[in-house]
């Protein structure tokens, strides 16, 4: 679409955009949450609250990488620098890894603790063992492949994440209320939760190197270790600040 070109026009269609996934994700929750309530009972709802809270509060483990990208990755996008961006894609991608490889390992470690710690009823400890591991697994992915949704945001390409995020969160609006009208529990629903996150990294991957950065100026190179502390300082400063929000919350 070459009227998007224009960045009054690129900014009026990602508002619209914008708005319209808002939209769907608040009657998604309109519809879905009188299903939980009603169906799942309220040991089950409770589980999935405080599972999820957790790896919501788990993405503050990567010292505020993500929100340094969009940062990053605009200078080089504006000079048409593909050599430049890729040294910064690179290092994200080469900073994420060891972070779910170390995240990992450390919840399967501590699932047993967790579980005992959240006073999980006896006999829901089988199911709820599993929800957090196909948590996990949802969480992974997601880490994984934050470089290919923050190359959208930083090429200002808005209308493509919130078109992706319609299409998902209709279609994991509709297994999650399929699974809770059928009667199956946690696991259904974590299992939708991973397909969906599998999905959605699989669209933003795509989606960055069709419209953002080809696959043909991919290749191998050290991204340089300035790239790499340019990155974490400035991901510092607004880890720090979402930590104070936490903390003031």
């Amino acid at each position: 679409m070459s009227w998007l070109a224009d960045r009054t026009n690129r900014y009026y269609f990602n508002t619209a955009c914008q708005v319209a996934h808002q939209g769907v994700s608040l009657a998604s929750s309109l519809i879905i949450t009188p299903l939980f309530l009603s169906l799942l009972g309220a040991d089950r709802f409770g589980l999935w609250g405080t599972v999820g809270a957790i790896f919501g509060f788990l993405t503050l483990a990567d010292l505020g990488i993500a929100y340094s990208f969009i940062y990053s990755f605009a200078k080089p996008l504006a000079n048409k620098d593909h050599e430049a961006l890729w040294r910064e894609v690179l290092a994200g991608v080469l900073a994420y890894i060891p972070l779910v490889l170390a995240i990992v390992p450390l919840a399967l470690m501590i699932r047993p603790w967790f579980l005992g710690f959240i006073q999980t009823p006896e006999a829901l400890r089988a199911e709820a063992s599993t929800t957090f591991l196909l948590l996990l697994a949802a969480f992974a992915v997601r880490w994984t492949f934050t470089v290919s949704r923050s190359l959208l945001y930083a090429a200002e390409r808005i209308d493509l994440l919130a078109i992706t995020g319609i299409v998902i969160t209709i279609a994991q609006t509709a297994a999650m209320a399929y699974a809770l009208l059928t009667g199956h529990g946690l696991v259904a629903l974590a299992a939708v939760t991973l397909a969906t996150s599998v999905a959605a990294a699989a669209a933003e991957t795509f989606l960055s190197h069709r419209f953002v950065f080809p696959l043909s100026h991919c290749r191998w190179l050290w991204p340089g270790r300035q790239v790499f502390e340019r990155q974490l300082r400035y991901g510092i400063k607004i880890w720090i600040a979402g930590i104070a929000e936490i903390l003031q919350m």
